[in-house]
């Protein structure tokens, strides 16, 4: 079909059109403002003209002369698609040839589009093969050759209906992505090589879509088509140029945003402002004394003794560019620290007597006291930040070791009001490394009482696809505090290796609360254990990490980051406006749906404040991973797919907010395109594969799991892929335990075997003597090596013994150039005697000794010289040469005998040097040796230096 070209009614009067400021024209196919007065045409203004007769102008079909009761734009008036309600047909072809594109529109969605399917706009036909679209339920934008299940969607977060919003799709062919913006602002991405020309374009639409779909309700404005990717810049500069037309709206929007902002009361503001929440209503904050209340909300109190400071905060409000008509101001009055603010601050501090990772160390008291630390031993608890890492960073004692002592002191307050506390602490020696064989699987498995307590499953051997249920199948852990449910359980090993962390959902369906009370009410807390060896673990610990007006903290997860030295913790929670939480159900103006926050942790008692980490539409149960510097992402999609999707990052704090949206969309509809079914997933678990693993797939040596938890049937499944760049998911057979949402742990055989409660398998070792071949020559004073290896590959310590026939010597195994070597001082015993290296064994390794050798030690009397041989050519004939150095502390006579002659050096003084030249009369000699005899104060010395081959070309 192709739109009509002529028609009846007002014709346009040919006046210039002016382009948006920032944005170029070129490239620009079409652009429908809705200028019309009357009439069922749209004229294309792309050339900067409203005259009538372009072959590119639409038509409005089933129009009615209401459908213009607003300027400058077109009321679509919804209904069924077979129904009279009336939709624009596009020219055919529009991008025809297009590799890359951009279609923007400015939309006023009715509350019906948020929970409707439909089309806002489409480039395609009639059949649903072929389409590239937006809508605003789930707000995202499609391309697709294989009708729904091959969609390659990127997705927004909410509009607010009968709100004017900027959605613009731009497809950029060169970075093989198609990219999606809400008012300007990137809200999501993904990866496809897609274009518009794959598709057949003979049935283009605003408010249509090839499915039975309903038809669009709402307002459009203007309405772009390029034939290029326009840069994010264009696409701002795009939004607000559109926003224009709407500016009385928008700064109704504004005023309101405004309006809705309270603080609290703020005459003795004592604690930081939660400032950072209202950036989820475009507002923006200025403070008159930063240095007291900072934009960010940071309160800092004046010392002891000072007076009280008065501070005025001004919020600024805006949608789209356009602000509010006036700021809204707060006066905040910021009381000083009082004697017993300080004395307070300084009681409530805590650091544990015994220490296995970074310690918290708090530059600030709850009351808002200043503290300084110092440590006794800051190479093992820094007092200084260390690269990215704040203070309190601590390097263990080796394993093996002892543990090291170390006093902690804080300075709370200054000047003449500080006053002292110090700690004791005990950093415990580091673990044995070893290699990952085994897995541990800790879930919950109903919305019952009993269901919603904690599992722990061991693997059967090396297999992520076989289970033993430990203690008997009967949970280990259940909930005195909170809602006494628990559900979503992670666990995750420390980043030092022996201590285990396992967080919960607070929640219980079980108990008789309903789904939607723990949406509008959830808990603000999680439920955390510890363990040093996953058999006893630690008393509950009921910790508020969620801001005041949050609800629900469901699925957390955790990930090390190295360079900070502390845990990233992240959940979901719904986000309220304020404090009276009101629950706006989905598709009225400002609902509140869920967004992925996260804290920061050292201990998992201490968190940070939350921020908001993903806000891109109704969103929980993210699960992460890191490859090759490469951050992998799995989060169920409420919206969209209502499945899971994979996203890439390449940093861990990269955000999916609006206007910062930073990770990419590798995959969507993972569970539902892997396992070819309808049927929807929550709750991903990623881990990688251990190497070895007897469940891999066939001529599969390595990968990654994905479990899914088909949470209406049969709980969880298992899902594979041998590469994450490159992500092929797929089924893979598997007899997991009942189980529904919780997590996978990679661990070492010790740490299964603990697990389990079963007898520690000890790892065999071997030990060599380095570089000492039977018949050698050893200097008393010198020193041997023995080399020791774990058949685990793990790492080693303890003691090698040395036995030079019935004399031993101790010493400690070491870590050196990537092995484990001891070495010895070899003792004065002197002739020939047999030496070897026995291990004797530490923790779960077990000992070993090397072959015997026997050797010759040196008389300690004897004369000590040291010697080397070089040759070189002299007239085209190999000369050898030899250097002789005395170390004794007395002189000797040095007799030196080789094929090629004798030296005598009658008398080198002690430290003395003396060289020799053998002329060989060859062009080339084979390698072979020379012997020395050393002679002084009744003690003779033999020894043997090599003689390497040589040839004068």
């Amino acid at each position: 079909m192709s739109a009509a070209v002529a028609v009846s009614g007002v014709l346009g009067t040919g006046a210039a059109i002016a382009a948006p400021s920032g944005v170029s024209d070129d490239g620009l196919v079409a652009r429908y403002t809705f200028d019309e007065t009357s009439g069922d045409m749209a004229r294309n203004t792309a050339d900067g003209s409203d005259a009538a007769g372009d072959p590119l102008d639409a038509t409005v079909r089933n129009y009615t002369a209401s459908q213009r009761a607003e300027a400058g734009t077109l009321q679509f008036t919804g209904g069924a698609k077979t129904s009279t309600g009336n939709w624009v047909e596009l020219p055919d072809d529009l991008l025809k040839t297009a590799t890359s594109a951009t279609v923007s529109i400015d939309v006023k969605a009715d509350a019906a589009m948020l929970t409707s399917n439909h089309f806002l706009w489409n480039i395609g036909n009639d059949a649903t093969q072929q389409y590239w679209f937006a809508n605003v339920r789930a707000p995202r934008s499609g391309i697709t050759t294989g009708s729904a299940g091959g969609e390659k969607n990127a997705t927004a977060y909410p509009v607010k209906a009968n709100r004017w919003h900027s959605l613009t799709a731009v497809i950029d062919a060169d970075a093989d992505t198609l990219t999606f913006y809400t008012d300007g602002q990137l809200s999501g991405v993904v990866t496809t090589t897609l274009t518009p020309a794959d598709i057949s374009q003979t049935l283009n639409t605003i408010g249509r879509a090839p499915w039975p779909d309903a038809l669009f309700k709402g307002t459009v404005g203007a309405f772009h088509v390029y034939d290029r990717a326009l840069s994010s810049g264009e696409v701002v500069s795009l939004s607000e140029s559109d926003a224009t037309t709407h500016q009385a709206a928008l700064r109704a929007v504004a005023d309101t945003k405004a309006a809705a902002v309270d603080l609290g009361d703020t005459s003795a503001v004592t604690g930081d402002l939660d400032l950072g929440l209202f950036g989820i209503r475009e507002i923006s904050w200025s403070s008159s004394n930063p240095a007291v209340v900072s934009a960010d909300g940071v309160v800092t109190r004046p010392a002891v003794g000072e007076p009280a400071a008065t501070v005025t905060l001004s919020a600024f409000a805006e949608a789209r560019g356009v602000g509010a008509t006036a700021p809204r101001t707060f006066t905040v009055v910021v009381p000083a620290l009082t004697a017993a603010d300080v004395t307070a601050d300084r009681d409530a501090l805590g650091v544990p007597a015994v220490v296995r990772g970074n310690v918290t160390l708090p530059t600030r008291g709850e009351r808002g006291a200043p503290v300084a630390w110092t440590s006794s031993a800051p190479a093992v608890i820094s007092e200084r930040a260390v690269g990215a890492a704040d203070p309190g960073v601590v390097t263990r004692p080796a394993w093996g070791a002892e543990p090291a002592p170390v006093t902690l002191t804080a300075t709370v307050g200054t000047g003449a009001a500080a006053v002292t506390r110090s700690f004791a602490v005990t950093v415990e020696p580091a673990p044995r490394a070893a290699v990952d064989s085994r897995y541990m699987f800790a879930y919950f498995t109903a919305d019952t009482l009993e269901g919603e307590k904690i599992s722990l499953a061991a693997s059967q051997s090396n297999s992520a696809m076989t289970w033993d249920v430990l203690n008997n199948g009967t949970p280990i852990l259940s909930s005195t505090q909170g809602t006494r449910g628990l559900r979503d359980p992670f666990v995750i090993r420390s980043a030092e290796g022996d201590r285990f962390f396992l967080i919960a959902t607070d929640l219980s369906i079980g108990g008789g609360t309903s789904w939607e009370s723990s949406l509008d009410d959830g808990s603000q807390h999680l439920e955390i254990w510890e363990s040093t060896d996953l058999k006893n673990w630690s008393a509950q610990r009921h910790v508020p990490v969620s801001g005041p007006f949050a609800s629900m903290t469901w699925a957390p997860e955790a990930f090390y980051d190295e360079d900070a030295g502390e845990y990233v913790v992240y959940w979901s929670s719904r986000v309220f406006l304020d404090a009276t939480r009101p629950y706006d159900k989905v598709g009225t103006p400002d609902y509140t749906y869920s967004k992925v926050m996260y804290a920061t942790t050292r201990d998992f008692v201490t968190f940070s404040d939350a921020k908001i980490w993903q806000d891109a539409g109704d969103r929980i149960d993210s699960t992460m991973i890191e490859d090759d510097g490469t951050f992998y992402r799995f989060t169920k999609e409420i919206t969209g797919c209502n499945d899971v999707v994979q996203e890439s990052a390449s940093s861990l704090y990269a955000l999916s907010v609006p206007g910062d949206y930073a990770w990419t969309t590798d995959a969507t509809c993972v569970s539902k395109t892997a396992r070819a079914t309808g049927r929807t997933t929550e709750g991903p678990t990623i881990f990688r594969a251990n190497a070895g693993d007897t469940a891999l797939p066939a001529g599969v040596d390595e990968g990654f799991y994905l479990f899914v938890d088909d949470f209406t049937g049969q709980g969880y499944l298992p899902l594979f892929t041998e590469s994450l760049a490159a992500p092929a998911w797929r089924t893979v057979a598997g007899a997991l335990p009942k189980s529904r949402h919780g997590s996978v742990m990679p661990v070492t055989l010790n740490q299964w075997e603990s697990a389990k409660g079963v007898a520690a398998t000890r790892t065999a070792t071997t030990t060599s003597l380095v570089g000492v071949t039977g018949g050698a020559v050893l200097e008393p004073g010198a020193k041997v090596e023995a080399a020791v290896a774990a058949t685990d590959g793990g790492a080693v310590a303890g003691t090698v013994r040395f036995a030079f026939g019935d004399r031993t010597v101790d010493a400690r195994v070491i870590s050196h150039d990537g092995a484990f070597v001891a070495e010895a001082v070899i003792p004065e015993v002197s002739g020939d005697v047999r030496l070897t290296a026995a291990y004797q064994g530490f923790d779960v390794l077990s000992a070993s000794a090397s072959a015997p050798v026997e050797v010759r030690v040196a008389d300690a009397a004897a004369p000590r010289v040291e010697s080397s041989v070089s040759s070189r050519c002299v007239a085209g004939k190999v000369t050898v040469m030899l250097k002789v150095t005395n170390t004794g502390s007395a002189p000797v006579s040095v007799v030196a005998s080789s094929a090629y002659g004798t030296k005598t050096f009658p008398a080198l003084a002690a430290g003395g040097t003396a060289t020799a030249a053998f002329s060989t009369r060859a062009a080339a000699i084979p390698a072979g040796s020379m012997s020395l005899r050393a002679d002084g104060a009744g003690q003779s010395r033999e020894t043997t230096v090599p003689i390497e081959a040589h040839r004068c070309s």
